[in-house]
């Protein structure tokens, strides 16, 4: 259903020519060889899918990080990363959590951030010996809010806002009256949580990666030229110090549109 394979293979071919790059050269042909590389955000993202709903969430967590790191601003990447965390390291709720806050903080409205917040914040939970998931009355709310919403998109939207719609009847005297029957399988299948980023999106987090591409290069030219190279003049003569250059503090040579 999904033909994600090969950008698991671009995405590794393309992140290393990223690092090539940034390895050689000098600042004006570094530019010039960022500004022709090849798409690195989508086939990073998507290869990160791939992992999650191969069962492989660990093997996303490194992309996915990376990815929130170059652009803060993309709220799919947190989301993803947030579930990416979440299946591959349950003890690390909280970072997963931190990550699912920052998605909804960027896009309040979209249900499957909201879902994934509720999801990875263990106030909300009660998860008995035999499974049963209890959830707190503010958090079903949350669910059952989001499943109405979820429930007129695509199918991926329907299948999760079905899911959600199981939650329970509440019961009285409880810190944690509601039940969500279907909260194991919304575990085994955080896919269906995931989003997928817009064109614009992508496009923005490819310009920070170009300019992560020139600072990283800028900063290496620079260190360079800060070291100062002794001259060993003849021994007749007293020896002396020469700086080789001032350090470079121009701008990036390649300006994005």
């Amino acid at each position: 259903m999904h033909r994600i394979a090969p950008y698991r293979a671009l995405a590794a071919l393309t992140f290393a020519g990223f690092m090539l790059v940034a390895a050689g050269g000098d600042v004006a042909s570094r530019a010039h060889a960022a500004k022709k590389l090849p798409p690195i955000a989508e086939p990073m993202y998507l290869s990160a899918f791939a992992s999650v709903i191969t069962g492989r969430p660990d093997d996303a967590v490194g992309p996915l990080s990376r990815l929130a790191t170059v652009d803060p601003t993309m709220a799919d990447v947190h989301n993803a990363l947030a579930l990416a965390i979440f299946t591959a390291s349950p003890g690390e709720h909280r970072l997963a959590f931190v990550h699912a806050m920052r998605a909804v903080a960027l896009a309040p409205d979209v249900p499957q951030f909201v879902v994934t917040r509720v999801l990875t914040d263990r106030r909300n939970w009660l998860i008995e010996a035999d499974g049963t998931a209890r959830l707190t009355r503010g958090a079903a709310l949350m669910l059952r809010a989001a499943a109405t919403v979820l429930m007129t998109a695509g199918e991926h939207g329907r299948d999760l806002g079905r899911l959600l719609a199981t939650t329970g009847v509440p019961q009285a005297d409880s810190d944690f009256p509601y039940m969500l029957p279907g909260y194991a399988a919304l575990v085994a299948n955080p896919r269906l949580a995931f989003t997928r980023p817009n064109e614009a999106s992508f496009a923005t987090a490819q310009k920070a990666i170009v300019r992560n591409l020139a600072d990283m290069r800028a900063r290496r030219v620079a260190r360079f030229s800060d070291q100062l190279i002794i001259v060993e003049p003849p021994r007749a003569e007293p020896a002396i110090a020469v700086e080789v250059a001032a350090p470079i503090r121009q701008s990036r040579t390649f300006q994005d549109k």
